[in-house]
């Protein structure tokens, strides 16, 4: 399990400290899928950042399975905004054996977790392509099996599918939502997008423009979703409506 706890961070800005978290505290079970859904600057992709070790902050905890998170590590991985993460002078192939190459893992074990992480994000066939020679769509893919390759316990995404289009952003979230099934790991995803956070989450964390968290919302409508289906509609106005405004949750 994940803790999260009275987590405080500040920055200084033009001589003035400006609060990005206030007073984070939150748990995430392991196989849960999270969204983190809120305002542009309300903190979702620091609080991301700061669970992924790339962010120090504060005050507070954050804790897996009882061992504090100080640095980045491979048992959670981050899949950032933006189609730039791959090599570009390597191949998708490459790119996928990367990771494993580097931690001195056999080549025929390279290639067959290869294979599997291709075949599982629906990019079989595609080994000896170069970043530029995909979509958008198929970068963020292989952004996928790259993370995925070294089996984490966690994978982090800051809004890997906000740069896409819409038929393209539906057909990824369908494949993301297979690849959890499948694997069970735990994904902590962050949106400003509603629907998006309805269709793919257990829970939804919804932040406050502040940097604090105004509430935690159970999804319990049946899977797979869709806009039109029983319950969606209430929940996507109950949502719109704590965007704008409400107070804070009360622990």
């Amino acid at each position: 399990m994940l803790k999260v706890e009275q987590l405080h961070k500040s920055f200084t800005l033009a001589g003035r400290a400006k609060t990005v978290l206030h007073d984070i505290t939150f748990a995430v079970a392991n196989g849960e899928f999270l969204c983190i859904l809120g305002p542009s600057g309300c903190g979702k992709t620091t609080l991301l950042r700061c669970i992924g070790g790339f962010e120090s902050y504060d005050s507070g905890d954050i804790t897996l399975e009882g061992r504090p998170v100080a640095e980045p590590d491979t048992d959670r991985m981050m899949i950032f905004q933006g189609f730039d993460q791959l090599f570009p002078w390597k191949t998708v192939a490459a790119n996928l054996e990367y990771p494993l190459k580097i931690k001195g893992v056999a080549s025929n074990v390279r290639r067959q977790a290869t294979e599997r992480f291709l075949h599982l994000v629906g990019l079989s066939g595609y080994h000896d392509y170069f970043p530029h020679q995909l979509s958008g769509g198929m970068k963020q893919r292989a952004a996928i099996a790259r993370a995925l390759m070294l089996e984490p316990r966690i994978l982090l995404m800051d809004e890997p599918f906000g740069n896409l289009d819409a038929q393209t952003r539906n057909s990824l979230q369908k494949e993301l939502l297979k690849i959890w099934a499948q694997l069970h790991t735990t994904v902590i995803f962050v949106t400003h997008d509603i629907e998006e956070a309805i269709i793919l989450s257990d829970r939804i964390l919804m932040m406050l423009p502040g940097g604090g968290i105004r509430d935690i919302i159970p999804n319990r409508l049946e899977r797979p979703r869709r806009p039109g289906a029983a319950g969606f509609a209430e929940l996507w106005d109950s949502l719109y409506t704590q965007l704008g405004d409400g107070p804070a949750r009360e622990d």
